[in-house]
């Protein structure tokens, strides 16, 4: 018997020795037996083994000496007890170590691998117990395989010995629990005590999630579950001291095994948000609004979605925060202020900025695009630069009679300074006060948009603004009608937006803001202008 090695897993190892063939001749001796304690622990083998021969159907498909390579015979070939240099005694040992270890045979259980059913000639006797290892060949990376010729322990030897362990220490706890109520009725108990029912409230906690892994494959970790419910169901009390990560135990010692379980391989479901695409659009003067489609291609609805957009490494601002289903898009926006701003800029739409939605793939929300931003092309088109000539005059503009720079900051819109149109009494066909912008570079055929803000005392007529055509000399062809308004008398600081499609033949434009309406026939009261855009 082998020394007990602290430490080290020890089997011991009953071998009785028989000389010849006679060990797997006895019809009372079939190989070896794995022997067990009082307890259900397992304990040790008892091996029979002979010192020279094998009978041949105990190793089958038994080769001969002289067959040729690959030969292979079927269990019910007859063999000559042949010379065997201790294959018998290692396999044998090998076999049932295994077992003790709680590996099963791998035909156990099969299909076809039991006595002979009923009608069967046979019936009820173990023939075809080894018919059916005959068809199925038993060929299994086991050492517990009856084919012997190929008894490496693999991972399919793994799995069967922790579902061996499983079911031993559930077979356990249900053996405990029953012994103890067996006490509890010879002391005279009609009914299971407290501490039983509590005891077995626990061990039904560890069982359930040893059931739950063991459906899930996760056998190593069902072990562990089904050996805590062991230990809950002998009444033994789960403390900090006594829980730990599994370990090698020494005699005697008694701890509960923490259950982290592995993953199942199945993906939670989870939501994957991508910006698919944005777009920028100017529809007012010195704004840009820039719109993210987000899409959810995961597999779980999303809530509190925002999307922050960047230009280069500033950030411009986040959307507000929307809920998105799986396998749904939706649009969300936010208004940048470009007044400052103006050609191409890298922009970047970035869903989930700070990663607080699980997501199945974090690598894909974001999005970067170059952006064109259209500035303004009015030369100081708020007003706030004065002219190098004059402290009067605003820089790159020109005012007729009734005109005024306004730099109070009483009547502007953007900034703190403005020109100003005022009527005289006569006729606006005669004398309509107006100010006229240098000359702005712009392509024929292409359309623009154009904006100015206006503001009104007394106004008698509504003001305007006429856009002069001019060819590369400066000469003007033509003049049209850019912005028309319906504003008089007084009026709070109001944007007026229109476009313009330049003519063919077209380089240059002029923009002319008209203080009134030329049917006006006795102008009054003032209007002041401000912010004047084309893009």
């Amino acid at each position: 018997i082998a020394d007990i090695v602290p430490g080290v897993n020890t089997i011991p190892a009953i071998n009785v020795v028989f000389e010849k063939a006679y060990t797997w001749a006895l019809p009372a001796i079939v190989g070896g037996i794995a022997a067990g304690t009082a307890d259900g622990e397992a304990w040790g083998v008892l091996n029979n083994v002979n010192d020279r021969f094998k009978w041949s159907k105990a190793n089958y498909p038994m080769v001969q000496p002289g067959d040729a390579p690959g030969s292979k015979k079927s269990m019910l070939g007859v063999g000559l007890p042949t010379q065997d240099t201790g294959t018998g005694f290692s396999y044998t040992i090998e076999h049932e170590a295994a077992h003790n270890l709680g590996l099963s045979h791998p035909h156990d259980g099969s299909y076809g691998v039991d006595k002979c059913p009923e009608g069967s000639p046979n019936a009820g006797k173990w023939e075809c117990y080894w018919s059916g290892l005959g068809w199925m060949y038993d060929i299994s990376a086991a050492p517990t395989t009856y084919a012997m010729d190929y008894r490496p322990y693999e991972v399919e030897d793994q799995d069967n010995l922790q579902r061996g362990h499983v079911a031993e220490y559930l077979l356990a706890a249900q053996d405990a629990l029953r012994q103890r109520l067996v006490t509890e009725a010879a002391a005279g108990s009609t009914s299971p005590s407290a501490t039983w029912a509590n005891d077995y409230a626990i061990m039904q906690k560890w069982r359930t999630q040893a059931s739950e892994l063991f459906k899930k494959g996760d056998y190593l970790h069902a072990e562990y579950a089904a050996r805590n419910a062991s230990l809950a169901a002998r009444g033994i009390p789960q403390t900090a001291a006594n829980t730990s990560n599994p370990r090698l135990l020494e005699a005697g010692q008694i701890y509960y095994f923490n259950v982290n379980p592995q993953d199942s391989g199945i993906p939670t479901p989870k939501a994957d948000l991508t910006v698919s695409d944005f777009m920028a659009s100017q529809l007012r003067p010195g704004y840009t609004v820039l719109t993210a489609s987000v899409a959810n291609i995961g597999q779980l609805a999303a809530d509190k979605v925002v999307v922050e957009f960047k230009d280069g490494t500033t950030v411009l601002g986040k959307t507000a925060p929307v809920s998105i289903d799986k396998g749904t898009s939706t649009n969300v926006s936010i208004i940048w202020n470009t007044r400052k701003v103006k050609g191409d800029r890298q922009i970047t739409a970035t869903v989930d900025p700070l990663n607080a939605i699980a997501e199945s793939n974090e690598k894909n929300n974001s999005l970067t695009k170059t952006v064109t931003v259209r500035g303004n092309q009015v030369t100081n088109g708020s007003f706030e630069e004065q002219s190098s000539t004059s402290s009067t005059a605003p820089a790159g503009w020109s005012g007729s009679n009734g005109t005024s720079y306004d730099t109070s900051g009483n009547n502007a819109s953007d900034g703190t300074r403005s020109a100003s149109a005022t009527g005289n009494g006569s006729a606006a066909s005669l004398s309509n006060p107006t100010w006229t912008s240098a000359p702005i570079e712009v392509e024929a055929g292409k359309t623009y948009d154009l904006a100015m803000t206006v503001k009104a005392q007394g106004l008698s007529s509504a003001p305007g603004l006429q856009v002069n055509y001019l060819d590369a000399t400066g000469k003007v062809l033509s003049t049209a009608t850019g912005l028309t308004t319906t504003l008089t008398g007084n009026v709070a600081a109001t944007e007026v937006l229109g476009k313009v499609t330049v003519p063919a033949g077209v380089t240059k434009i002029q923009l002319v803001l008209v203080g009134f309406s030329l049917t006006d026939m006795a102008t009054s009261g003032t209007v002041w202008f401000d912010d004047i855009w084309v893009w």
